[in-house]
């Protein structure tokens, strides 16, 4: 599994370097303790369906730090042909509201 930094992820903004960022528990996912087989499944084909190439860069967050399904999220992502996955490893909190405002 990659992983990147707040500071990594910074750069690559100012580099204008492209990439998709995903939450990896959006809406009633996250309602639920982990990211099962299925789902990830499910996942998968949600960002096919946002035209994500699998040469592109994917970060992977989430913006509730007591559950950390980034690992399971970004295998499916590999399994599924995805090469550039990356798990987001600093405080998403705070990256989050930065793109987004307060979750």
């Amino acid at each position: 599994m990659k992983t990147i930094s707040l500071h990594e992820l910074e750069e690559w903004q100012e580099r204008d370097r492209r990439y998709a960022l995903l939450d990896v528990l959006p809406d009633k996912a996250a309602d639920e303790t982990r990211l099962t087989e299925s789902r990830c499944l499910d996942f998968v084909e949600k960002v096919k369906c946002l035209g994500v190439g699998t040469n592109e860069a994917i970060v992977l967050y989430e913006t509730d730090t007591a559950r950390i399904e980034s690992e399971a999220a970004s295998r499916a992502l590999m399994d599924a042909g995805f090469h550039e996955v990356y798990c987001f490893t600093g405080p998403r909190a705070r990256y989050y509201a930065t793109q987004h405002g307060p979750p």
